[in-house]
């Protein structure tokens, strides 16, 4: 419920921006900003691999650990650890509608 009131306030303010040609606005309660936000991504990452590879360049990757398949590897190779690896766990709550 809340998420599709925050989604049409949103909507609403998009169409403000695009109706008055502004790219943001200030009102008594804070200000407006409309951005283009890119994100990339591809469908082929042997492709893509290669591109990187043959461009030198590998700064494209991001560094970080798939998690899930972390844990997965672990769970299968008990006894074999990565050089390097860090681990934190911690207590979290998760809640959830009805």
């Amino acid at each position: 419920m809340l998420k599709m009131q925050l989604k049409l306030v949103t909507d609403k303010l998009h169409d403000i921006c695009k109706e008055t040609g502004v790219s943001g606005f200030k009102t008594p309660h804070g200000t407006v900003a409309r951005i283009v936000k890119t994100r990339y991504g591809t469908n082929d990452w042997d492709s893509m691999y290669e591109f990187i590879k043959e461009h030198d360049a590998f700064h494209l990757l991001e560094q970080r650990i798939a998690q899930k398949n972390m844990q997965t590897f672990l769970d299968e190779h008990p006894d074999t650890l990565p050089m390097g690896l860090n681990s934190n766990s911690e207590y979290s709550i998760r809640i959830t509608k009805r």
